[in-house]
């Protein structure tokens, strides 16, 4: 119910807006009556963080192993775009175990199908999973970057102080046009089908 509750506050009112006062008033109990349940904000923020990880099943399917990592990313990616607070509360506090990991489970369990040794696959899930953080934690500067680059290309200031950068000059439109979705796809597809082919080659 403490979990419900807090999941509610952040996704209706914001992360900033929760507090183990404002989920005590919500439930119509004392803030001290909480501590019964979690320790911390900082321990109720894990458990909020672990809520939304551990419902990261992949879609199913019979799919090719390269097929399967891919599917299981982008799944990823738009479930945790759904919830912006995420990733921050991951990256500001060490994680608590995840009771139910499916996606790490999925992701590994096909690399290895595909042929990659254990180390290998390790190695490619967790580069692959650092994109896709990345990815997130870039998304909300993506409109502000192609606004930018869009005017650098039609505007004369910008377009004189790009003048000893001949090479981003002549690419700026295209910067400006670029769909963050391809770009994400593209990016994931180039670095599987890397680790996947030091696979072939073994």
């Amino acid at each position: 119910m403490v979990i419900d509750q807090a999941m509610r506050v952040v996704e209706t009112e914001g992360i900033d807006k929760l507090s183990m006062r404002r989920v005590a008033e919500q439930l119509g109990a004392s803030p001290m009556s909480l501590y019964r349940h979690v320790a911390s904000k900082k321990e109720l923020l894990g458990a909020l963080a672990e809520e939304v990880m551990a419902d990261l099943r992949p879609p199913g399917g019979d799919r090719s192993p390269r097929a399967r990592v891919l599917a299981a990313l982008e799944h990823a990616r738009e479930a945790m775009s759904r919830h912006p607070w995420l990733l921050p509360v991951l990256l500001a506090q060490d994680p608590p175990p995840v009771r139910r990991p499916w996606l790490t489970e999925h992701v590994l369990d096909a690399l290895l199908e595909a042929g990659l040794d254990e180390s290998a696959a390790v190695c490619a899930y967790r580069s692959l999973w650092q994109y896709v953080t990345g990815h997130l934690l870039n998304a909300g500067r993506e409109d502000a970057w192609r606004e930018r680059a869009a005017s650098a290309h039609t505007s004369d200031e910008l377009a004189t102080e790009l003048e000893p950068f001949p090479v981003l000059r002549h690419a700026l439109p295209r910067l400006a046009s670029l769909d963050v979705h391809e770009q994400f796809t593209a990016g994931l597809e180039a670095q599987l089908d890397g680790f996947l082919a030091t696979a072939e080659r073994a």
